[in-house]
């Protein structure tokens, strides 16, 4: 954390000054701006897994306290302290590292372990378009494929890093960041050396390009080094509110830094969707590589819950690589949005048949900023894993 933050100091000693923009002009100001909420997130979630004898039952609380000060000379900070508590009995593995883990064994896995802490505490300096963010900080990029800060879960992954973010350039955003630990949703703390860098392009409404380059290095596990570098391209053929949409992203990873492994896979993903009369309807095919001679295609610093399926069969790459086939419809009824979707997983070596998936959600957003939401999953297991059965039922406000 000492690196990141001394890194963080000398770039924006040597960042070259800009037009000036408006200052305030004491500190008493930056305090007077400074904003400060409460997050509260309530969920239960119930789990039946095959593979063990007893259902889980997790019902837990998130609290989290933010403040953000107001701007000084460019100048900000922002903090948020989370704490994750079970309500009432902890009838599951809550897969928590060292101390945090509750010992569980006998209950399926809800990887919301209790605990108290910083989850971001950041320097921000901000000069025209772009902002350099110093310290600990919840990273989030694009759809959060290959980064982000696993929000689903209680506690949210944040990491040690030093991020410029640009959008200096009209219709183009660029993010860089050297990430030198990474704070996981089960507790405690990944020491990494590892450099990201995204940016997109809004070349037109019917496309969008996202060129990418990852490189991550773990030291605690070398075998997750990994480089991987993409593009993607997405958009709407006839323009913002065009009834047509599509997506197409290509990737290639290899092994990196001390990996003994042979790493030599490719990730695609097509999608293309129709929208009428509030529907959403969209198809895709998502492939990760995979066989025993080359590796497996893995995303580790992801928010992987929303892909490959609610039930988080696949939060990593089997041996034999992933096929995922899905077809997804949802839409807004009065203030109730709902979204059913299908998955086909197959092996992409083999062809062998994984399994099928239906997940269901309801969520309605209410006046007041309360969104309250059901959703559930349903694993049918072939050729991976068991089946599992989840209905999660939570709902999440801001003060």
């Amino acid at each position: 954390m000492q690196r990141v933050v001394l890194l963080g100091l000398v770039f924006l000693a040597v960042t070259p000054d800009a037009a000036a923009e408006p200052e305030h002009a004491s500190l008493f100001d930056v305090l007077r701006e400074s904003t400060a909420s409460v997050d509260l997130r309530y969920r239960y979630e119930w789990v039946s897994d095959d593979a063990v004898g007893l259902d889980g039952h997790a019902s837990t609380l998130r609290t989290a306290l933010r403040y953000e000060t107001g701007a000084y000379e460019g100048f900000g900070v922002f903090l948020e302290a989370e704490n994750i508590s079970s309500v009432g009995a902890a009838l599951y593995n809550n897969a928590g590292v060292a101390h945090l883990g509750n010992g569980r064994l006998d209950r399926p896995v809800v990887a919301d372990p209790e605990l108290t802490h910083m989850n971001q505490a950041a320097l921000r300096y901000t000069r025209q378009g772009t902002t350099v963010h110093v310290g600990r900080q919840e990273i989030l990029l694009d759809d959060q494929r290959f980064v982000g800060n696993v929000g689903w879960r209680q506690n949210h992954q944040s990491f040690d890093a030093v991020r410029v973010e640009s959008s200096d350039v009209p219709g183009t955003t660029v993010n860089y960041a050297f990430i030198r630990g990474v704070h996981g949703i089960r507790g405690g703390a990944i020491p990494v050396s590892s450099q990201v860098l995204n940016a997109a392009f809004a070349v037109h409404a019917a496309a969008r390009v996202v060129g990418y380059a990852y490189g991550i290095g773990n030291e605690d596990d070398p075998r997750r080094s990994t480089n991987t570098w993409g593009v993607e391209v997405s958009g709407r053929p006839a323009g913002d509110d065009g009834g047509v949409l599509y997506e197409v992203e290509y990737a290639r990873q290899r092994a990196a830094a001390r990996n003994p492994l042979r790493i030599a896979a490719s990730y695609l993903h097509l999608m293309a969707g129709a929208e009428a009369r509030g529907i959403v309807v969209t198809a895709g095919w998502e492939r990760l590589g995979g066989n025993p001679a080359d590796g497996q295609f893995n995303t580790p610093l992801a928010t992987l819950h929303p892909f490959n399926g609610w039930a988080d069969r696949f939060l990593v790459t089997p041996a034999a690589g992933l096929e995922d086939t899905y077809l997804s419809v949802r839409g807004t009824v009065s203030a109730v949005q709902w979204s059913a979707t299908y998955h086909d997983f197959r092996s992409d070596a083999g062809r062998l048949r994984y399994g099928d998936e239906v997940d269901f959600e309801l969520r309605f957003v209410a006046p007041w900023r309360q969104t309250i939401a059901i959703k559930a999953a349903l694993y049918d297991a072939d050729a991976h894993a068991t089946d599992v059965a989840k209905l999660m039922l939570w709902s999440a406000v801001r003060f």
